[in-house]
């Protein structure tokens, strides 16, 4: 499946260079926001938000990763991502469940650097 065109443009990155994606939980979802997208590509974590108004994207490079933990919850799964440095330490990013397979790709990605 392919990254949403909005998420992939705001990232300022070419649409091949997405290796995984998963669309965050909607979790406390304010009117005129979208559900925040997590894209990963083989250099770096990108977190993006978008809302009526302005997109923010967050970017972590893969080699400041020092670790990723996922846990598994009844409505939600959330998975952290340990950064070295910087203001994003400990990012932690609730999933919806449904996506539960998508974050499985992702964690084997991320885990190819280690």
């Amino acid at each position: 499946m392919v990254a949403p065109k909005w998420a992939v443009e705001a990232a300022m990155i070419p649409y091949d260079s997405v290796v995984e994606w998963v669309e965050r939980s909607a979790v406390n979802q304010t009117v005129g926001w979208w559900p925040p997208i997590l894209l990963v590509t083989n250099n770096e974590v990108i977190h993006l938000t978008r809302s009526l108004i302005r997109k923010q994207s967050y970017r972590i490079p893969r080699k400041s990763l020092r670790s990723v933990d996922y846990h598994q919850g009844i409505i939600w799964d959330t998975l952290t991502l340990n950064v070295a440095g910087g203001d994003l330490s400990n990012t932690v990013i609730p999933i919806n469940r449904k996506h539960r397979r998508v974050v499985h790709r992702i964690l084997q990605e991320l885990r190819r650097d280690w």
